[in-house]
C-alpha cells in the first residue's frame, strides 16, 4: 500500500498551481505551433482558388493577363515549396503573392477584354458609316 499512496501523493504533487501553469503554458504552445501549418494551408487554398478563377474562361487570365497569371502561379509553387519544409511563415507570404497576382490577372484579364469588346464595337459602327 505504500506504492500505492506515494503514487497518489506524487499525482497530488504534480497537479499543484506550478504543475497546472506549466501544463497550461505547454497547451498554449501547442495550440501557437499548430496555427501556423493551418493559416499556411489556408492562404495556399485561397491563392489556389484565385488562380482557379483567373483559368476560367469567363477571365483567360492566362492569355489576356500572362505575366500576373504565370507570377500568381510561381508564387504558389513556391508557397506550397516552403509548407512542405515547415516554413510556414514565407510560406504563407508566398500564397499571399500568389493570391495577389491571381486577382491582378483577372482585372487586368477582364479590362482588356472589354477593350477588345470595345475596339470591335467601335470599329463595326465606322464600316456602318462607310457604308452609308
Amino acid at each position: 500500500m505504500n506504492a500505492d499512496s506515494s503514487q497518489s501523493e506524487n499525482r497530488r504533487r504534480a497537479w499543484t498551481i506550478p504543475g497546472m501553469i506549466l501544463a497550461l503554458a505547454m497547451l498554449t504552445v501547442s495550440v501557437g505551433w499548430g496555427c501556423g501549418p493551418m493559416e499556411a494551408t489556408l492562404s495556399i487554398a485561397r491563392a489556389q482558388k484565385a488562380i482557379t478563377e483567373a483559368e476560367t474562361n469567363r477571365a483567360s487570365a492566362g492569355v489576356f493577363s500572362a505575366y500576373p497569371y504565370q507570377a500568381a502561379k510561381i508564387y504558389l509553387h513556391l508557397a506550397r515549396t516552403k509548407h512542405g519544409f515547415g516554413e510556414y511563415e514565407i510560406c504563407e507570404e508566398y500564397a499571399a503573392k500568389a493570391l495577389e497576382r491571381a486577382e491582378l490577372a483577372v482585372v487586368k484579364a477582364r479590362a482588356y477584354q472589354e477593350f477588345l469588346i470595345q475596339k470591335e464595337e467601335s470599329l463595326r459602327e465606322m464600316r456602318a458609316k462607310e457604308a452609308e
